[in-house]
C-alpha cells in the first residue's frame, strides 16, 4: 500500500496537502472501509454524547445492516426458553456504538475449510461478484443439509450485554452474537430496532443506565424452524453493574489480498461441469425453443 509522502516545508500554522492519488484502495483496504462503514453512520458523527444523537445514528446503522443481513464458541448465544439481556454500549475510536455487523464466507477452499470476511455487494466484494458465474447449489447450499450449506454470505449481529442470572448465578457480561432477526425484526417478529425510535411517542431509553429497560428473548425451536420473540420488559431498572463493553472490532477478522484471490480461485474449481452444463442446457433449449417457435410459424404462414 503506497504511502502519502509528506512535504518536507510548511507554511506557518498551515499543514502541507497530501499529494493527490488516482491509486484504486486495495481490497483489505476496501475491506476495513466497508466494515466502518456498515457499522457507523459517519455522515452524522456527534461527540455531544446526548441519547438522542445516539440514535439517529444507529437508526443509520440499523437501516444500513438491514439491507445487507443474511448466525458461536467464544460468544454467548441466546439459550432455549426466557433470556433476560442488558445491551450495553462500547467506544470505538472515540465514538459510542452498540453493535457490530459480522458476514463470512464460509466454504471448503482448496481442501481448507475456512472464512472470508464479506465486504457486501455495495463493498466490491470478490466473492459476492462470483454469484452468476457458479452453481446456485455451490452459491445456496443443498437445502435440508447442513454439510452443504453454500458458500453465501452468514451473518450475525455482535453485541456487549449483561445476561441477567436466572436462580442462584449472577448477573454477568458476555460478547453475545445474535442472528440478525434478533435485533433487526423479521417479517413476522419484532426485533431490538422496534424499541430504538427516539421520536416514538411511547419511547423510553431502553440503554440509559439508571432508568433503562432490560431485552427479554424468548427462543423456541432449532435449525431452520429457531424463532425468537423480543419485547422489553415491563419495569425500568438500573445496569446494576459497572462496566465497559469490549470493542467488538476486535472479534471481526480481517481478509487479506491473498486470502481473498486463494478463495475466487477455489470457487471457480469447485464449481462443478454439472454446475455449468445446467446453464447451457439451460441456454440451449432456450434456443431450441426459438427454433422450433420459428419453424412453426413459417408452417403456419404457407
Amino acid at each position: 500500500m503506497a504511502v502519502k509522502a509528506k512535504a518536507k516545508t510548511k507554511e506557518k500554522g498551515k499543514e502541507p496537502e497530501a499529494p493527490k492519488t488516482n491509486a484504486k484502495p486495495s481490497r483489505s483496504e476496501r475491506s476495513e472501509r466497508e466494515i466502518k462503514r456498515v457499522t457507523t453512520e459517519t455522515a452524522s458523527r456527534s461527540k455531544s454524547g446526548s441519547s438522542g444523537s445516539f440514535y439517529q445514528k444507529l437508526g443509520g446503522q440499523l437501516a444500513k445492516t438491514k439491507k445487507q443481513a443474511r448466525s458461536g464458541g467464544e460468544f454467548w448465544t441466546p439459550e432455549d426458553g426466557k433470556n433476560t439481556v442488558r445491551p450495553i454500549k462500547f467506544l470505538h475510536d472515540g465514538e459510542e456504538e452498540l453493535y457490530a455487523w459480522d458476514a463470512k464466507h464460509w466454504g471448503d477452499f482448496a481442501g481448507e475449510k475456512k472464512c472470508v470476511t464479506c465486504l457486501g455487494k455495495e463493498g466490491d466484494c470478490p466473492i459476492c461478484e462470483l454469484e452468476d458465474e457458479i452453481s446456485p447449489d455451490l452459491w445456496n447450499g443443498e437445502f435440508a443439509n447442513k454439510d452443504k450449506p453454500g458458500i453465501k454470505a452468514r451473518g450475525r449481529i455482535l453485541m456487549n450485554v449483561i445476561v441477567r442470572g436466572k436462580g442462584d448465578s449472577n448477573d454477568r457480561l458476555v460478547v453475545a452474537a445474535f442472528a440478525p432477526s434478533v435485533v433487526l425484526g423479521s417479517k413476522n417478529a419484532v426485533g431490538m430496532n422496534s424499541f430504538f425510535d427516539p421520536e416514538d411517542d411511547d419511547f423510553c431509553d431502553p440503554l440509559d443506565e439508571d432508568n433503562g429497560r432490560d431485552f427479554i428473548i424468548e427462543k423456541s425451536g432449532e435449525g431452520m424452524k429457531t424463532r425468537y420473540k423480543v419485547r422489553l420488559a415491563n419495569n425500568a431498572s438500573e445496569v446494576g453493574m459497572d462496566v465497559a463493553g469490549k470493542d467488538l472490532y476486535q472479534f471481526i477478522s480481517e481478509t487479506t489480498n491473498e486470502e481473498y484471490d486463494s478463495a475466487v480461485d477455489a470457487i471457480r474449481e469447485m464449481t462443478d461441469e454439472r454446475g455449468r452444463n445446467t446453464k447451457s442446457r439451460r441456454s440451449e433449449q432456450s434456443e431450441r425453443g426459438g427454433s422450433k417457435r420459428g419453424k412453426k410459424d413459417e408452417e403456419e404462414d404457407e
